[in-house]
Parts: C-alpha cells; structure tokens; sequence
C-alpha cells in the first residue's frame, strides 16, 4: 500500500487512528512522523483486539466481539506526505503482509463524544498465535506497556 497514498481521492477518510507507538505518550512514541500534516482530534475506540507484540502493539479486526482499541484520532491535513511515511514505517507493503506487516485499511471510529467517524488506520496481517492480547485494548494502559 505504500504506494497508495499519492492516489487517494476526495472519498477517502480525512482522519488517521493511531493506538500504539504513535500515540502521544507511549513508551518509544513516534508522534512525530504525524507531524506536520494532521491535527489532534480527540481520543476514539474501533472494534477489534489488540496483541502485544513486542516493542509495539498490532490492531487486529474482530467481526464479532465486544472488545474495543482505544487511540487517538488525527485529522490529516496533508494525507498523502503523512501516509508515505506511516506506509514506510509500519511496512506496509502486500509482500510483508504473510509475514507480519501491517496493512493500512479504513475502519470506523467511535469518538469520545459518540460520534463516529471513518479513518485510516493500521491492522495487524501477521500470525497471532503465540502474540498475548492486551486486555484493555489500551497501549498506554498498565497492560499495553510491555518492557
């Protein structure tokens, strides 16, 4: 998908969920490759499971369940450059997808004020067996901080 973000179009989701290390925040945080190019939108939760793996979470997509992933919502103000550099850092890219990358998909995301929104975010195509879950579905929760 790395490629994708210069051929987004105006149908496209004006906002970024991030729930890990680009959060504000967290452990080895990498906030600023949001910056420049989104602004802080308030805090949101999407359906989903989150596993530790390691030095960063994965967002996994559940269809069924009642578990949340709180993150942060952005508003992209330069989509296309914030993109490329997301795609390149989380390795987002179909060949990696079999063997653990990450695959940027639009998801939608429930705000702190009930409203919902469609954004970009970053889920998880590698194995998860093995992966232990993070309960809270929050990486700056007690439970997402793994050492």
């Amino acid at each position: 998908m790395g490629d994708n973000s210069s051929n987004l179009t105006a149908a496209d989701p004006a906002y970024l969920f991030v729930y890990g290390t680009l959060r504000t925040g967290s452990r080895n945080s990498r906030f600023d490759l949001l910056m420049p190019g989104t602004r802080p939108a308030g805090a949101g939760r999407t359906r989903g499971q989150m596993i530790d793996l390691g030095a960063y979470p994965g967002l996994v997509i559940t269809a069924t369940g009642r578990a949340w992933v709180h993150g942060d919502l952005h508003a992209l103000i330069d989509a296309p450059a914030v993109l490329e550099r997301l795609d390149l850092y989380e390795g987002c890219s179909p060949d990696q997808h079999a063997t653990g990358g990450f695959e940027r998909v639009v998801v939608n995301v429930v705000t702190a004020r009930s409203t919902q929104r469609q954004a970009w975010t970053y889920v998880y195509r590698g194995a998860v067996s093995g992966h232990p879950r993070i309960a809270s579905g929050d990486y700056l929760a007690p439970d997402g901080r793994r050492k």
